[in-house]
């Protein structure tokens, strides 16, 4: 647990101060910041953690697809009020790339500059889904 100051003090009926709270009180309303592997949907790795804990109540603020590991956010009782901030803050992204052969290093950062800001996206024309450009940050 990292300590910011150690010279706070809080009310009792606020409740106490979280390094003197017990398991079960900090899984009553907490964050968890898992790093999830490649596999299993974002869903199914809230609901493993969810039984493993035996918390009533356990969300997600995100989606990974399957096929990508990242840190995925996990929201437990009342902190999952803060799923929406989550969901609507700015998020950045990190790939590693292999290509088969030597690429030019100048079109390659030409063409990684048009995935920065605003990128336009369009799902293929034989989808499950409505046919609609959005626009994603």
């Amino acid at each position: 647990m990292i300590v910011l100051d150690k010279d706070v003090s809080t009310s009792d009926k606020h409740g106490c101060s979280p390094q003197d709270r017990n398991i079960e009180q900090l899984l009553e309303s907490c964050f968890i910041l898992l790093d999830k592997s490649p596999g299993p949907s974002s869903h199914q790795v809230s609901a493993w953690a969810r039984d493993m804990m035996g918390l009533e109540k356990l969300g997600h603020g995100g989606t990974l697809d399957p096929f990508a590991s990242g840190l995925l956010p996990l929201l437990s009782g009342k902190a999952m009020r803060l799923t929406g901030r989550i969901l609507t803050h700015d998020k950045s992204y990190l790939a590693v790339l292999k290509f088969p052969k030597e690429v030019d290093r100048e079109k390659l950062e030409e063409s990684m500059s048009m995935l920065r800001g605003k990128v336009y996206n369009v799902p293929p024309e034989i989808s499950a889904v409505r046919v609609q450009v959005r626009t994603r940050k």
